[in-house]
């Protein structure tokens, strides 16, 4: 009988040991890669020394492409050292970002041009003209036009044919927001 595993990392490999006769062979046994010879046993983890090269390599051969072992490494070492969280969360909309509240000078403000700005900023200030020209393009029979669709449509069938549409679409503007429930990559597929 094995004695019982005395850390955690042997407790989540120990369903990972081959049953009978004793072989243990490498996880990357059949991949052409080499594996720990047979007669030369890996000492339990308990008994291994960190500092003999011979031992480490030797489990590093049998361990390396295990599912287990890298998830307890994953979730024991590298995410509590890389990816640490605090307690706390400082969290912010654009109201306070723009505000007085966290900033006593502010020297812009991005977003869409719309008068939802802080009211700290005062009044959007358009660039003149701008508007004047998108409506211009956005009426011109020329660059743009309209296509009506019968009353059944889905928004696949929608999708469907401005794919396939004769000639070629080069934009769909979607002014009602008809097309939901899908994100942009649902939409290109």
């Amino acid at each position: 009988a094995e004695p019982k595993p005395k850390t955690a990392a042997a407790a989540v490999l120990a369903p990972a040991k081959p049953s009978g006769g004793g072989e243990r062979h490498s996880a990357a046994e059949g991949e052409g890669e080499e594996a720990a010879p047979e007669d030369e046993p890996v000492v339990p983890l308990w008994l291994l020394k960190q500092s003999n090269e011979e031992q480490v390599g030797r489990l590093f051969q049998l361990l390396r492409r295990l599912p287990q072992a890298i998830h307890w490494y994953l979730e024991q070492t590298i995410f509590p050292t890389y990816t640490q969280h605090q307690r706390i969360k400082l969290s912010a909309s654009g109201q306070e970002l723009g505000g007085a509240m966290l900033f006593p000078s502010r020297i812009g403000f991005s977003g869409t041009p719309s008068d939802l700005l802080p009211l700290d900023l005062g009044r959007c200030g358009y660039e003149e003209g701008s508007d004047g020209q998108m409506l211009h393009v956005l009426t011109d029979p020329a660059v743009v036009s309209v296509d009506s669709v019968a009353s059944g449509w889905t928004v696949d069938s929608l999708l469907q044919r401005v794919a396939t549409a004769e000639p070629r679409f080069h934009a769909l503007i979607d002014t009602g927001a008809l097309i939901t429930g899908l994100g942009n990559r649902g939409v290109a597929k």
